[in-house]
């Protein structure tokens, strides 16, 4: 039912095809393995060591967690169960599977001559059409999926200040915001041939 709801809200536009296909293939995924089971018998214990024998990350662990939580707090909300196995996992076998809050690996960050390397990389490789989305990605934090989505029409380095609008389709929560690009960025980003697409 949840699958097929998120396939309707992704059909509408209100959910990213990676979102909807992500959830799906890990709700999927769930329930080959505990096929033929009603969703009453599955325990958190269960759930841990169905985790736990996949072998995966701590990041895909939440994930399946988060995805897990949202299938039966639906069935919790619909009456299919009178509570939810996830709920029984404890602290314990949570940071077990999950870490510490501050245990997921930290991004790099990079030192002021590594970014320069980069962005030397790039300029020197038009080609590879990297430098916009490098400075970009290095000057104003913007994610990876959403410059992958960005239009060169949200650059705006003719304002004062320049801006980029990260509109709602590409947010990752959906929320538009404009973030000024800085003067070193738009020297850079004045250096990319070709401004459009």
């Amino acid at each position: 039912e949840l699958v097929a709801s998120k396939e309707q809200r992704f059909e509408r536009g209100d959910l990213r095809e990676r979102s909807y296909r992500d959830f799906r293939l890990r709700a999927e995924r769930f329930t080959a393995a505990f096929d033929g089971r009603i969703a009453s018998e599955v325990s958190g214990a269960e759930i841990k060591s169905w985790l736990t024998a996949l072998k995966l990350g701590v990041r895909s662990n939440q994930n399946y967690l988060a995805v897990l939580g949202e299938v039966f707090k639906l069935a919790t909300q619909r009456r299919y169960v009178s509570f939810s196995p996830v709920e029984e996992l404890t602290d314990i076998d949570r940071k077990e599977l999950c870490g510490s809050s501050g245990e997921s690996k930290e991004p790099s960050i990079l030192t002021p001559a590594e970014a320069e390397r980069l962005l030397n990389a790039a300029l020197a490789h038009p080609e590879l059409e990297l430098l916009g989305a490098v400075t970009l990605a290095l000057f104003c934090g913007l994610r990876t999926e959403e410059l992958k989505r960005l239009d060169w029409e949200a650059v705006k380095l003719t304002e004062t200040p320049a801006v980029v609008t990260i509109g709602a389709k590409i947010a990752k929560k959906r929320r538009i915001r404009h973030v000024e690009v800085p003067a070193n960025a738009v020297q850079w980003l004045s250096l990319v041939p070709e401004r459009k697409g």
